[in-house]
């Protein structure tokens, strides 16, 4: 086969090989690429592995041109620039076909553009390099053995950045074609580094090509460094509202990528990553932590406990009690105002009196919760002299989590789109069920609250009341009865049952309308007591919430609805 003489610079594309290097997105080194296979009897082409990964842009030249004795190239023969046009793991083979130019990969895809002419390789011998910006990267000599130096187009001195037997080598005796026997094709890429430029296991044959397409299915594997068990110091006894700073006492991390700080047991809610963290528990908990990412496995925890013990009681003083209780006084009469509000407006959507009940909760036409919201403020000017150490005394915080609490618990009940679950007025019997049950959730929900801040204020006023805790410990308290009255009282049948089973009982079930019907949020209740344990606990979560937003009480919702930490009732 003739070789041609390409000038550099020819038309502009060699120099635009030149030009275009700085464009590299992932950076060779020597033994990145190696070379599996060329053939120049018939229609000339090259195979390669990469043997790490590149991103989208990377470029490498490829080149025939030997390389002289003093270092670089000789003058003259051919070059052209292959970029990738998407991202190759190691391990991706391509082949790089000559007349016309064209790099495929494994499954005959074009692996990218290409600039310059195509390689011609003589059958008298030849070589071809790879590099990136001037740094060698891979060489195969097909002449049979490295040559003193290039003085011709079929010669070529080994080049002393390339490592023989590592990232280049040469085929001995001179032959026409040759490809490597896959022999080993799953390695680290050090391996293939080795195993690929063994003489020993390549194929050679002199008068007919191999079919470079073929390929060998390489794949990389890596030794991944696990994480050991880490011991952890800090703190481990604190007061209620005091912080404590926990840190990885001793462990390698390994190959993981960051140290991951774990409550609700190991791998469960997270609460920090890095090799501290600062918490601010409020009740005694396990605090758990290990390695993870990369290319490890999560690693074994370490626990340890974090006592928290009750500060000495520190009564508010009754500047700071009026200013609590009327706060939380508040937000039930808020929240009651703003369920009223949405119940009139899903009456009326049902009667076809407005396009959108949910349009008709925000845009508070007669402007009751606007005048709500400005109690609230108001009161909290005139009553909170003297702010509490803990709890709810921002009029703006209790009125957005009243606002939530009127709207959320409908939510609760018929789904955030519950334009499409209100039943229209000529479903008489489903429609009465649907907004029956709503307003008896809206009255449990009612009950609730107040009986939250009933509870607080004779916790306040009797010196039981101290901390965040204890006010939280109110919620869902019910010395009087009323939350049994209005939401959990007896069973189906009972003669005295509260109002929320009696509307899925008389209204619903009596009126042969399942709840699942009309309660989207409870697909599966076909029974009054279906419905009411699918509905109790998302009042009671949304209660929880409301009272935990109003006064940042940090209270662990979750447990408090159904008395499981399941993620029931999320933040």
């Amino acid at each position: 086969m003739r070789k041609v003489v390409v000038l550099l610079c020819v038309l502009g594309a060699i120099c635009a090989l030149v030009q275009s290097e700085a464009r590299a997105q992932t950076t060779l080194e020597a033994g990145d690429l190696a070379f599996t296979g060329y053939k120049s009897t018939g229609a000339d082409a090259v195979s390669f592995v990469l043997l790490r990964a590149v991103t989208a842009g990377t470029f490498v030249t490829f080149t025939d041109r030997g390389w002289l004795a003093g270092g670089g190239f000789r003058s003259g023969e051919g070059a052209f620039e292959l970029t990738f046009d998407a991202d190759y793991p190691c391990g991706s083979e391509f082949v790089a076909v000559q007349s016309p130019l064209e790099v495929l990969d494994a499954v005959g895809e074009s692996a990218g553009t290409t600039i310059g002419g195509g390689l011609q390789f003589s059958t008298s011998g030849d070589q071809v390099f790879a590099h990136q910006g001037g740094v060698l990267v891979a060489g195969l000599q097909m002449n049979g053995g490295w040559d003193a130096d290039t003085t011709s187009t079929n010669t070529s001195a080994h080049p002393a950045e390339l490592v023989d037997g590592l990232h280049a080598f040469a085929i001995a005796p001179e032959t026409n074609n040759a490809r490597y026997d896959c022999g080993v094709v799953v390695a680290e890429s050090t391996v293939f580094g080795a195993a690929i430029h063994d003489l020993a296991r390549w194929e050679t044959n002199d008068a007919a090509a191999f079919d470079l397409s073929l390929g060998c299915g390489f794949t990389c594997t890596t030794t991944c460094t696990e994480p050991e068990v880490p011991t952890v110091a800090g703190g481990t006894t604190i007061l209620g509202g005091e912080s404590t700073t926990l840190s990885i006492g001793g462990a390698a991390l390994g190959d993981a990528t960051a140290w991951q700080w774990y409550v609700d047991g190991c791998g469960f809610a997270s609460v920090g990553s890095g090799p501290s963290v600062t918490l601010m528990p409020v009740v005694t908990t396990e605090i758990f932590v290990r390695g993870e990412g990369g290319c490890a496995d999560p690693g074994t925890c370490a626990s340890l406990t974090v006592t928290v013990e009750s500060p000495p009681p520190a009564p508010q003083r009754k500047a700071q009690q009026k200013c609590l209780n009327t706060m939380l006084g508040q937000l039930g009469v808020a929240a009651g105002v703003q369920g009223k509000e949405v119940l009139k407006c899903a009456k009326e959507y049902s009667k076809g009196k407005n396009g959108s009940a949910q349009t008709c909760v925000t845009a508070d036409a007669k402007g009751k919760m606007a005048k709500a919201r400005s109690k609230v403020t108001d009161l909290q000017a005139k009553k909170c002299t003297e702010l509490p150490d803990f709890g709810p005394s921002d009029g703006m915080l209790v009125a957005d989590a009243a606002v939530g609490a009127g709207t959320g618990f409908f939510v609760d009940l018929f789904g955030v789109a519950f334009d499409g679950t209100i039943l229209p007025n000529d479903q008489s019997a489903a429609r009465k069920c649907q907004q029956s049950v709503a307003s008896s959730a809206r009255k449990c929900l009612d009950a609730r609250l107040k009986e939250f801040a009933r509870c607080a204020k004779e916790g306040l006023k009797h010196g039981s009341i101290t901390s965040p805790v204890e006010l939280a410990a109110c919620i869902g308290a019910d010395a009087k009865g009323k939350i049994a009255a209005a939401c959990d009282l007896g069973v189906a049948g009972d003669k005295k049952v509260d109002l929320l089973r009696r509307s899925l009982g008389k209204l619903c079930v009596a009126a042969d309308v399942l709840p699942s019907e009309v309660l989207p949020v409870c697909a599966g209740a076909t029974t009054v007591e279906d419905a009411h344990g699918c509905l109790t606990p998302r009042i009671a979560c949304r209660a929880c919430r409301a009272a935990d937003a109003a006064g940042s009480l940090g209270v662990a919702c979750d447990d408090l609805d159904d008395g499981l930490p399941n993620g029931s009732c999320p933040v």
